[in-house]
């Protein structure tokens, strides 16, 4: 039994390995941003998915190929706790807090 490939679909078996590779180099340039909040019942975690929208947005709004993510933390402590060992990028702290010294 031989097996004879048309050229209808060879161009179709083509077409969807360059989509493949397209597809692949796309999410490899990919990268992520996740923002420490604060529990999910406060007022942080609300402010930093908005933030983090923001940032994914498509278009001008946005930063191309940055996808940035909200992240529940137990608070400040552990936001930075999370930047110091890789586990987050960012994080939201009171100002208060760094104005008053504490």
């Amino acid at each position: 039994m031989t097996f004879v490939l048309s050229r209808r679909a060879f161009t179709l078996g083509a077409a969807l390995l360059a989509t493949g590779v397209g597809a692949t180099r796309a999410f490899a340039q990919q990268a992520f941003f996740r923002i420490g909040t604060g529990g999910t019942q406060g007022t942080y975690f609300p402010v930093g998915g908005i933030i983090a929208n923001s940032i994914s947005a498509t278009g001008p709004a946005g930063v191309e190929g940055l996808i940035a993510t909200a992240t529940a933390s137990n608070g400040s402590v552990a936001n930075i706790n999370a930047i110091q060992s890789g586990a987050s990028e960012s994080r939201l702290h009171p100002v208060r807090r760094r104005l008053m010294g504490a």
